[in-house]
């Protein structure tokens, strides 16, 4: 997930990048170059677009750690039902001492694993659904010019 979000901070900022140095000019007539107001409209839009694909790849470097922490595999607790971290001996939730056997070990590697890992899964789906949002409106908003 790190290199995901180095990869998207890298072409957010390429993105930001090419925006800045667009030529906003046009030639008029005698020689002179004129501002174009709907090309300075791009190129204000390619500025925001890249910032926000770079803050997007930022933060998702930045976070890639906290989705991968042991948070996301747990074990019910025989008594209180509660999720617990397998290598725990007392529960943290009603005190009792949690026995380490195999038939737990097995279960907390196959079935009892916490059913939010998928929120991995779910982020990267969420971004790169907002990056195709984004690339349609870009190419739509490039056919009225």
């Amino acid at each position: 997930m790190r290199i995901l979000g180095l990869m998207i901070l890298v072409v957010g900022i390429i993105f930001a990048i090419s925006a800045f140095t667009m030529d906003v000019s046009v030639l008029a007539g005698n020689g002179y170059r004129v501002n174009n107001i709907g090309l300075m409209s791009t190129r204000q839009n390619g500025i925001i677009l890249g910032g926000f694909i770079s803050l997007c790849g930022l933060l998702l470097a930045i976070f890639a750690d906290k989705l991968k922490s042991s948070d996301l595999k747990q074990v019910k607790c025989p008594f209180c039902a509660e999720r617990i971290s397998p290598e725990a001996i007392k529960c943290k939730h009603c005190g009792s001492n949690v026995e380490k056997n195999p038939l737990t070990e097995i279960a907390a590697g196959n079935d009892e694993v916490n059913h939010d890992s998928s929120y991995p899964i779910y982020l990267l789906v969420a971004v790169l659904c907002i990056f195709a949002v984004i690339g349609v409106s870009l190419i739509i908003s490039r056919m009225h010019y």
